[in-house]
């Protein structure tokens, strides 16, 4: 009899449970397949529908235990051997686990890549370490920095020996976002250079930075970059960059200048043992799954925008509201040109300080993948943001054709180079950066250039 009662006392209670986590786990579900039960869109709701599964899962646990042992006292004398092989069990799990994943990915052990806030910079990359990026396809990414946050093995000194210096700034594109540091265009560029010169006293800086525009780019030059003393600074010039020198300029602390300042706290890069873990990606990824549902209740149920959104923007053009940083694209450049001049200023200026320190300038315009073909990037994840035809699509190229008789230095349009190649894939199938080809072909592109012109020695 007291059996039975244990039994239908479990049973309904392990039914109470799984009643309670049911209905906002079916909510979570629908809302992936587009229903809104709570008006919008459920943040991160892969993650809390995992971390419902997670409670639900203990705390049936917890219940069958007190049911069927009266008392936790009760279980743990009866079950003290099962639980001790348990704990030895998981540890021995815990390391091959570690093993495991130190070899299927290597460079897991190494830090999480990430950017940190600065008010100099913005944003900047952690200095003097390695950094796990991740996996792409088969291939693990490990981003190295120097002692000035930059994705490059040169030191000031070390640079400073090269008689031909160059200097790459720019964002994600010339940074190399998805390839190794030898596949990334500044590194692929100084092999091409010592080629085709026939010696070594050539060096190339990658002094850019994921998701920098201009204006972070000329403070960067102004702050670091001009210390390594380049003989040629290029600025590779990416279309989000005129929302971006947008976005950057309202988040200035007070009027900016010369000496700039952003409304952002200084972080550093947070080292601790588990740092230093491979295991840790599954630490995170299931500590990250338990805080879903809970953050959802206390930040509320909708889909708030971040503190910071780099693709969010927020302006009225031409009647139009516009709420991403490509909308050069959709509005002529009647319209879009003050945003291009604000811009095209934090360029010109860059050009000065440059010359200033001794240096030559070029400006490098890169084309997005729609812009010259429609087989690239076929699955792309940024394509909310904007069409693969959009009405002014090409104005971008326009403005600065039109501004070149404003300057002195060079500037190299490379969309015509990309519209006439055969090569393809240039880009990745997922993301519209370039993978390893299109790095080559560009840095092709651009030696050729800087030897015609006589931009390098």
């Amino acid at each position: 009899m007291a059996d039975h009662a244990t039994q239908t006392k479990l049973k309904r209670s392990v039914a109470y449970v799984t009643l309670v986590f049911a209905v906002p786990m079916i909510v979570v579900i629908l809302d992936r397949f587009g229903v809104r039960l709570l008006g919008g869109p459920i943040r991160d709701s892969g993650r809390v529908l995992a971390g419902l599964s997670i409670y639900w899962l203990v705390i049936v646990g917890l219940v069958v235990v007190r049911i069927r042992h009266g008392s936790w006292a009760m279980f743990l004398r009866r079950r003290r051997m099962h639980l001790v092989l348990l704990a030895i069990s998981s540890l021995l799990g815990l390391v091959v686990i570690e093993i495991t994943m130190r070899i299927a990915f290597p460079g897991s052990q190494h830090p999480t890549f990430t950017l940190l806030r600065s008010s100099e910079f913005h944003h900047r990359n952690p200095r003097s370490t390695d950094l796990y990026w991740g996996q792409l396809g088969d291939r693990t990414i490990v981003l190295h920095s120097n002692s000035d946050g930059l994705r490059t093995r040169y030191s000031r000194d070390e640079f400073h020996k090269y008689k031909t210096r160059i200097a790459i700034l720019g964002d994600s594109f010339a940074y190399g976002y998805g390839v190794q540091e030898n596949e990334a265009l500044p590194s692929v560029l100084q092999g091409l250079l010592r080629a085709k010169n026939d010696q070594e006293d050539v060096a190339v800086l990658n002094a850019a930075v994921i998701s920098y525009s201009p204006l972070l780019a000329c403070n960067l030059f102004d702050r670091v970059i001009k210390e390594y003393r380049p003989t040629l600074t290029i600025l590779v010039l990416d279309l989000s960059d005129i929302g971006d020198d947008y976005n950057y300029e309202q988040q200035l602390a007070g009027a900016g200048g010369d000496d700039i300042r952003f409304d952002a706290p200084d972080q550093e890069l947070k080292q601790s043992w588990l740092a230093g873990l491979a295991l840790r990606w599954v630490v995170n990824s299931f500590g990250a799954c338990v805080r879903a549902p809970i953050a959802l209740i206390i930040d509320g149920f909708g889909d708030p925008q971040p503190p910071y959104d780099y693709n969010a923007i927020d302006l009225d053009i031409g009647g139009v509201k516009e709420t991403n940083r490509f909308f050069v694209l959709r509005h002529p450049l009647a319209d879009t040109e003050p945003y291009f001049r604000a811009s095209w200023s934090h360029i010109k200026r860059m050009a000065d300080n440059a010359t200033e320190n001794g240096s030559d300038f070029l400006l490098v315009v890169a084309p997005r993948f729609h812009q010259w073909s429609d087989r690239e990037c076929p699955n792309n994840w940024e394509s909310f943001a904007y069409a693969l035809d959009e009405p002014y699509e090409f104005e971008y190229f326009r403005f600065f054709e039109q501004v070149r008789p404003e300057v002195s230095f060079p500037i190299l349009i490379l969309l015509p180079a990309f519209q006439e190649t055969t090569r393809f894939p240039l880009v990745f199938d997922q993301d519209p950066h370039w993978n390893a080809d299109g790095h080559r072909f560009v840095a092709e592109i651009l030696a050729e250039h800087l030897i015609a012109e006589g931009l390098v020695d």
